[in-house]
């Protein structure tokens, strides 16, 4: 029978209800629509995020939290950095698909990263060689500020460097994979109601 995968060893803990294993079932279709086959989807027991995917895509795991709150979705997924112009109500169970296209777009979609961006982080890591907390903190040492960019502009620039050689990934570039997935909510709305009905929510 289908489990919860726990949050800090994935080790299974309770049973799924029968409509939470239907919507599973519904979203591993949903997300092949984008991936293709065989990319998995997951319930996972986790109070600290919505959803996220294996930093290593080659593990083709996607996990989506249980009982996260269907909250209005005001505020992006991505730990809120980035606000919608409107904001717009989540019905019950819409919140699960909303998260797993942010996670989708993870996998689908590479925004690109600025030159500007890049040409730091080849100083940085010439200066502080295999020392990332180093090259983090230098950050704002490395970034020039341009003729009419404000102080507030040039410090999003740098705390935007900072995130994506800390994590990987630029909080403007979580931002435009967070646009894209509202896009793709908004567009498959209808269809998302209708699975939802069928899963009983």
């Amino acid at each position: 029978m289908s489990k919860v995968e726990n949050q800090n060893n994935m080790e299974k803990t309770w049973e799924l209800q029968p409509r939470e294993k239907a919507l599973l079932f519904c979203m591993q279709g949903f997300v092949e629509r984008y991936l293709g086959e065989g990319r998995s989807v997951c319930w996972v027991d986790r109070k600290d995020v919505r959803g996220f995917v294996e930093k290593d895509l080659s593990l083709k795991k996607i996990y989506i939290a249980v009982g996260q709150p269907a909250t209005d979705a005001g505020f992006s997924v991505a730990n809120g950095i980035y606000f919608y112009k409107k904001p717009f109500k989540l019905r019950h169970g819409e919140q699960y698909f909303l998260t797993l296209l942010h996670e989708i777009g993870h996998v689908k979609i590479k925004p690109p990263i600025p030159k500007r961006y890049v040409e730091v982080r080849r100083l940085l890591e010439r200066d502080y060689p295999n020392d990332r907390e180093l090259q983090v903190y230098n950050v704002a040492n490395y970034v020039k500020q341009r003729r009419n960019e404000t102080v507030e502009k040039w410090q999003g620039v740098v705390l935007d460097i900072q995130s994506w050689i800390a994590t990987g990934l630029a909080d403007s570039q979580h931002i435009e994979i967070d646009k894209w997935a509202v896009r793709e909510f908004r567009r498959k709305h209808g269809e998302i109601r209708e699975i939802l009905k069928e899963c009983g929510y």
